[in-house]
């Protein structure tokens, strides 16, 4: 399952998240029926979060089966004309919804975010920033 997922995540980054709707695969012969299983499924148009220092976050939420992720759009400051996308899965949350991987975090509670990110080769370093949806 973990390599399906993995493949299944660079398939996205290559060209799947402009894609609205559900992408299906064949069922295992073993399984009874012929009906597609869905595989990916996302927002049609990504949600925008305005956050400190006047810096836009682009964010669609979606699936992989039956994982829930999002894709968050930033620009980045060392090359303005540049902005890094990144995959961040579900993850455990005390209250509101968080997505998060060792690199970043996307804190949702209503119509508030928090997002934070480290900073490494590849961008900047966003310490915790306060965010609205627009």
């Amino acid at each position: 399952m973990k390599l399906f997922l993995k493949a299944a995540i660079v398939a996205i980054t290559f060209g799947c998240v402009g894609n609205a709707g559900p992408v299906s695969a064949q069922p295992d012969n073993d399984q009874p029926g012929n009906d597609q299983v869905p595989v990916f499924q996302a927002d049609n148009a990504a949600t925008v979060y305005v956050c400190e220092n006047d810096m836009r976050l682009e964010v669609t939420f979606m699936a992989i089966a039956d994982n829930s992720l999002i894709s968050v759009k930033i620009p980045s400051s060392r090359a303005p004309e540049k902005s890094r996308l990144l995959l961040l899965p579900l993850s455990q949350s005390g209250s509101g919804v968080r997505y998060a991987t060792d690199l970043a975090s996307f804190h949702l509670k209503g119509k508030e975010a928090t997002f934070t990110s480290v900073e490494s080769a590849m961008s900047d370093l966003v310490k915790r920033t306060g965010c609205k949806q627009e």
